[in-house]
């Protein structure tokens, strides 16, 4: 007899909060006027951000607008109607990351000029045992700092990074408008 698959439930907590942001801000996207549908689509283009579907007059600018949106909603910054400028923006300089203990990573970094209203980021792939093979794709976001930080700042991990396994991060900068720098990676 052949055993059935066990389903997955695809109802979980951090996937439930980033779909109520995607819903956030498509709703908000699909209520701009078409000439601000338009101007999204210029920014994207100007961005090297393609259209996702070959129809759709706004999928581009769709695709755009996701690309700074999703970000800045899940910093706690609000939503914009206009492009921002280019992106990436310049990072900050990233100097260390080290592992305080299981649950805590250190970040240390040349603080960006005052006033720059720049947030830091910190992506972690789970841990394991031996080799990481991660991408940046299937890296968990930990939670956005506040603007401006010092250094060095303590982000609180998803996943238990313990003695002798491996794990691998991406760190970065955010702007309030959305846009991020190049992430810059590690293996600790």
């Amino acid at each position: 007899m052949r055993k059935k698959p066990i389903p997955n439930n695809p109802s979980f907590t951090h996937r439930n909060a980033v779909r109520s942001l995607a819903h956030t801000a498509g709703f908000f996207f699909w209520g701009l006027t078409n000439v601000q549908k338009s101007d999204w689509a210029t920014w994207a283009g100007q961005n090297g951000i393609t259209r996702p579907f070959p129809v759709g007059k706004f999928q581009q600018g769709y695709a755009g607008f996701l690309t700074v949106s999703m970000p800045l909603l899940m910093a706690g910054d609000n939503l914009s109607i206009t492009p921002p400028g280019p992106i990436p923006i310049p990072t900050i300089v990233f100097h260390s990351l080290t592992r305080i203990d299981k649950d805590t990573i250190r970040l240390v970094f040349t603080p960006p000029p005052v006033g720059g209203n720049k947030r830091i980021y910190l992506r972690q792939a789970k841990p394991g045992p031996g080799h990481v093979n991660s991408t940046p794709e299937n890296g968990y976001l930990l939670p956005f700092s506040d603007t401006n930080p010092t250094t060095p700042h303590d982000f609180t991990t998803h996943f238990q990074h313990l003695t002798g396994w491996n794990c691998r991060y991406w760190c970065g900068t955010q702007d309030t408008t959305g846009r991020r720098s190049v992430e810059l990676q590690s293996d600790l």
